[in-house]
């Protein structure tokens, strides 16, 4: 996905979006071993993945909310396939204005 989608995406989302509505994200970072092309260490979901966000790439994306929380962080998942982890990021938000 190219930076123009994401940030049409998100126009779209502020446009949809009622005055104190509020938005759960949660998405892949660079830290995912998908992103860095670690095969050993990935999901085998990884090649679905179409976008990682960089460092604070989301809460820039979101700068006309009020985020009300945003972390990065890495999370082991043994939900599926063999045991790996994944480079995540989470944001809720709130429109404001």
């Amino acid at each position: 996905m190219d930076y123009n989608t994401i940030n049409d995406t998100i126009k779209k989302i502020y446009e949809l979006l009622n005055i104190n509505g509020y938005i759960y994200v949660v998405d892949f970072t660079e830290d995912d071993p998908g992103y860095l092309k670690d095969v050993k260490n990935a999901s085998e979901c990884a090649m679905f993945v179409n976008h990682y966000f960089k460092k604070n790439e989301l809460k820039h994306l979101f700068k006309n909310f009020e985020i009300l929380y945003y972390n990065e962080y890495i999370k082991e998942d043994n939900t599926h396939g063999k045991p790996h982890y994944h480079g995540k990021v989470k944001l809720f938000a709130r429109k404001f204005q």
